[in-house]
């Protein structure tokens, strides 16, 4: 302002002086009056005094000026506000105290900078589209939040309005007023943080409850566990949930409950001794566990500590909750929760699951007792069902005693035999054979039912190599079921005719009577695994009393052979006593010699003659009569 009003002052003094110059040379010219000429310079001199003065009022205002912008400068350096500004490019062209402060830089360093050089990398493109769209749209002035970073490293969040400078309708630059609202930044992190934290508490509570209520709805666990645990997969993220319980056992447990990933030996109702198991340090601690290795090393550390949980790490385990269960301040079990993913759970997720963990023990608490007076139950009805079975079991067996044992001759009763022991056990055959020792042999003496080759009553096969030598040398019972022909070769080749026959069950019973192997019962049916071990058992007290039947009726049968050989020894000595008495009446003889005369005219020796009609037998010798007369000269010359 100081150059432009001086100079306009010395153009007018020069302007003024060609004006008289020019007024001189026209007076010359033009002979103006002395009058005019006096008028002008009169009003030219006014004009001068006026712009004297102007000068001094222009001095005036410049100094003022000049105090304003002393007291500017000093206000903005001394300013609390963040004032800097750029070229259009973004350079810093100015910046006050409080500036070079927040940046941790000399104003000589700072001018070297860029806007965007300290803002925060992440929010670069975004302020930088921002001020683009400023300076294109011509707004004056915008307002934007954003963070610098500091030479320390430290984030600083400014709150800027920013105005476009103008020479002209040209612009020149930025100029920018911020504020440090950092503390405003945190205040409101805290604020956002503190409402979803009551909004993930609200939610984890409203889950949490609804893990109450479904566990809760039922004494009966097992028909809220899938619930159960999709409600818990809503507030902790696994691949793998289990519950495990305390087992029957002291350094036992029983896997009561598992979903998800496949773990060996792990599975559900499977017995797991606790020995170098993790839930075992969780039952004796009583404490929460959480194992989340975040490498190798850490991976085989854990599995020396708990060399049991290595099949959880082989199956692609990498994080585990482990929760104890506890009810009524004893130990019941444990929760647990794993993941596949490298440290995936915090510790407010333990306190999570332990809040679970408190609803669940003891509603697995109520369903053990639950289930512990269901099992009561049962057995009890169990108990019922089997006293009626036992007592219908008995019933039979007695009635099948009272058939045997009402007649002798047991081939008259087998047939009501077989009915009895079919009410018993299911079959579409049944066979009792018996040994024949002398010729080593098997007897069919009774079959009733499904027709086999072979195998009929009457017929006979070797003992050796047939199922009935093996069942008598062992004594013990044989079940085969099965439905492959070549399974069979491994017992007796003579069961392929049973086989084709369809017998698919096939049951053989030892016959004992008085610790004699007497002989076998086979009982056979067409379907496939119908017997059980009570069949066997069954069969063998069918096959006691049956077997002791047997042997009276052979005893019975001895003793009619016996009986019927006596008899007919009785016959015959009552037969040649009668023809001994005959003897003693007058007997036809050769008076030359010797033969008797028979009944029927046949002259036999007398030797021979007696000897058929007594007990008398004959040895031949030689009297000393005759001796004298047969050999005398023999015994003359011997003696002299």
């Amino acid at each position: 302002m100081e150059f432009f009003l001086g100079g306009f002052l010395q153009w007018f003094r020069v302007r003024i002086n060609y004006c008289l110059f020019s007024e001189i040379n026209d007076m010359k010219d033009e002979s103006k009056s002395e009058r005019q000429l006096i008028q002008e310079l009169l009003e030219l001199r006014t004009q001068i005094v006026k712009l004297e003065k102007e000068k001094g009022k222009r001095e005036q205002i410049e100094e003022a000026l000049r105090e304003s912008e002393k007291r500017y400068k000093e206000v903005v350096e001394s300013a609390a506000e963040i004032i800097h500004t750029t070229d259009i490019w973004g350079k810093f062209t100015f910046a006050n105290t409080a500036t070079l402060k927040a940046a941790g830089t000399s104003l000589e360093e700072f001018k070297q900078l860029n806007y965007l050089e300290i803002i925060h990398p992440d929010h670069r493109q975004r302020l930088s589209e921002i001020y683009i769209n400023q300076f294109r749209e011509r707004k004056a002035t915008i307002y934007v939040e954003f963070p610098i970073l500091s030479r320390s490293g430290e984030v600083i969040w400014l709150g800027q309005n920013s105005s476009l400078m103008f020479e002209g309708k040209k612009v020149v630059g930025f100029h920018s007023v911020a504020r440090d609202i950092t503390e405003l930044k945190k205040m409101e992190e805290t604020l956002r943080r503190s409402e979803k934290e009551a909004k993930r508490l609200a939610q984890e509570n409203a889950l949490v409850a609804e893990v109450g209520r479904i566990i809760g709805s039922t004494p009966n666990i097992d028909e809220v566990f899938e619930r159960f645990s999709k409600a818990v997969a809503k507030l902790i993220p696994f691949d793998r949930v289990l519950i495990n319980l305390r087992g029957l056992q002291e350094d036992d447990s029983f896997v009561r409950y598992v979903a998800g990933i496949d773990v060996p030996h792990r599975r559900a109702g499977e017995y797991v001794s606790l020995t170098g198991t993790a839930t075992a340090e969780c039952m004796r601690t009583k404490s929460s566990l959480l194992i989340q290795p975040k490498d190798e090393k850490e991976t085989e550390e854990w599995a020396a500590r708990f060399p049991k949980f290595l099949p959880n790490f082989e199956a692609g385990i990498r994080s585990a909750i482990l929760v104890p269960l506890i009810a009524e301040d004893q130990i019941i079990g444990v929760l647990s929760l794993r993941t596949t993913k490298v440290k995936a759970y915090t510790d407010q997720d333990v306190r999570l699951t332990e809040s679970i963990a408190s609803q669940i023990a003891g509603a697995v608490a109520n369903a053990q007792l639950f289930m512990e007076r269901e099992r009561a139950e049962k057995a009890l009805q169990k108990s019922e069902e089997e006293a009626r079975r036992l007592a219908k079991e008995n019933e039979v067996i007695a009635e099948i005693g009272r058939i045997i044992s009402s007649t002798l001759r047991i081939e008259e009763v087998y047939e009501l035999f077989a009915k009895e022991a079919g009410k018993l056990i299911p079959l579409d055959r049944i066979a009792i054979n018996v040994l024949n020792p002398e010729a080593n042999r098997i007897i069919s003496v009774y079959v009733s039912g499904v027709k086999v080759a072979g195998r009929e009553a009457g017929d006979s096969y070797p003992l050796a190599g047939s199922i009935s030598e093996g069942v008598m040398r062992t004594r013990k019972s044989l079940l085969i079921q099965t439905e492959d022909q070549d399974e069979l070769a491994g017992y007796s080749h003579h069961l392929l005719s049973t086989f084709q026959a369809g017998f698919r069950s096939m049951l053989s019973v030892a016959l004992i009577s008085k610790d004699q192997v007497i002989g076998v019962m086979h009982i056979r049916a067409i379907k496939p695994n119908a017997y059980t071990e009570r069949e066997v058992q069954l069969a063998e007290r069918i096959g006691n009393q049956i077997a002791g039947a047997i042997a009276n009726a052979q005893l019975f049968a001895e003793l009619k052979r016996m009986e019927g050989e006596r008899e007919k020894l009785i016959r015959d000595l009552q037969k040649a006593l009668s023809e001994v008495k005959k003897l003693s009446g007058f007997l036809p003889i050769c008076a030359s010699c010797k033969k008797i005369r028979d009944d029927k005219g046949y002259w036999n020796q007398v030797e021979v003659y007696i000897r058929d009609r007594s007990e008398a037998e004959f040895s031949h010798g030689i009297c000393p009569d005759c001796m004298k007369k047969l050999y005398g000269d023999f015994l003359k010359e011997e003696h002299n």
